[in-house]
């Protein structure tokens, strides 16, 4: 079993081929983590914060303009409202096209729900060819930009956004980008929530509260917001204060299960950052493309002999993200990758544990993604108290 390879900051091309990569894993961005980097650098505290209300306001829009529609085209299987605009290539409805929506019956209904499984598949081939895909979100397959700005309006400033609100002129020529930035993460949010408002309220002020402490300084928005998710669900507040904790478990313990590689890692490192448990994912999946398949089939419930049927992957796939969403996929998606190669606690460190940006001397360390939840708190603390020590 071979550790994690160093890796240097890939420049543009390697973040075209990596993209390329993704594009050839049927969903890969849309189960683990979609990279955008941080769309807030450039803009002032002010332009950042109407940025987390207009973040806010998206959601409740677009839960507005869209409930009924989900509901009259997946009867008993809702699509939260992006992931089911994004997957049948649409666009916010006017009025009139949500009455007529409404009353479509419900053989129209599975039709929807077909033509949004068939859609996907086409978009997924012709991903993996190289045909139309533009950046990440293209590579995968899914643009959440579509949910939330109009083509050739949000590129303008003061350009008109989700649900036909605009965004004010004071964006100017970011203005394009921004409201892409906020399709993408309203998406997230809302296949999290899966219609809880409240859930969607303490996600973007928790997350919106980091940023603002952090200086919305990230260097990547997304990832951030996977990570407050995560947080969310399971109650481990932000980064900073697993530092200070003192490592449960035992501390001999727990200093033998991390493997020296890594805490040569943490030593030579000049920033450490915590990553989801999707986040990692993706790294380790692009990097052992061929377990993916493998992966995924047994974590959709899949028979071994059915995992090469990729029409039928697919169609459990769609299912199971409008079921159960992709947060909790993803959750599935680490336990079976971890029982399919036996990784114990320090092998899962090595492997899928911790990611090192060599050329800009970053550790990125998986917060929950190996060893039981007390456990991988104390490696963290371990790990974040011999990034502070430095080297020897």
């Amino acid at each position: 079993m071979q550790p994690l390879q160093l890796m240097e900051q890939p420049a543009a091309p390697a973040a075209a081929k990596e993209a390329s990569k993704a594009a050839k894993l049927p969903l890969l961005s849309l189960l683990t983590f979609s990279p955008m980097g941080n769309p807030l650098t450039e803009l002032a505290p002010g332009q950042c914060a109407l940025f987390f209300d207009y973040l806010a306001r998206s959601l409740h829009d677009q839960k507005k303009e869209h409930a009924d529609r989900v509901a009259a085209l997946t009867k008993k299987v809702a699509l939260p409202a992006p992931m089911a605009a994004a997957a049948m290539g649409t666009r916010a409805l006017s009025g009139k096209g949500k009455a007529a929506a409404a009353a479509q019956n419900g053989e129209e209904a599975k039709k929807g729900m077909s033509h949004a499984i068939a859609l996907e598949k086409v978009k997924w081939e012709s991903a993996s060819k190289g045909e139309g895909a533009t950046g990440a979100a293209g590579a995968a397959g899914i643009s959440f930009t579509a949910i939330i700005s109009k083509k050739g309006e949000a590129s303008k400033p003061g350009g008109e956004g989700a649900a036909g609100w605009h965004l004010p002129p004071s964006f100017g020529q970011k203005a394009g980008e921004v409201s892409a930035a906020i399709g993408r993460l309203s998406g997230v949010v809302d296949d999290y929530a899966r219609g809880d408002w409240e859930k969607e309220r303490q996600v973007v002020g928790e997350f919106h509260g980091r940023m603002r402490s952090a200086n919305y300084k990230t260097d990547d928005l997304m990832a951030s917001l996977l990570l407050v998710i995560e947080d969310n669900v399971w109650g481990g507040g932000g980064e900073g204060g697993l530092g200070t904790t003192h490592p449960h478990g035992g501390a001999t313990r727990l200093a033998a299960l991390v493997p020296q590689k890594l805490r040569s890692s943490a030593q030579e490192s000049a920033e450490v950052r915590l990553a989801s448990v999707r986040e990692m994912l993706r790294y380790y999946f692009l990097r052992h493309p061929n377990d993916y398949y493998s992966v995924l089939a047994a974590a959709l419930g899949m028979a071994a002999d059915e995992e090469e049927d990729i029409t039928f992957l697919q169609e459990r796939l769609a299912y199971d993200l409008a079921r159960i969403g992709s947060f909790a996929l993803a959750q599935k998606l680490l336990a079976e990758l971890k029982k399919k190669k036996a990784m114990d606690t320090k092998n899962c460190l090595l492997r899928l544990g911790y990611m090192y940006d060599k050329g800009n001397r970053r550790l990125i360390i998986g917060k929950r993604t190996c060893g039981k939840p007390r456990e991988a708190k104390g490696i963290v603390g371990l790990l974040l108290a011999s990034a502070r020590k430095g080297p020897d």
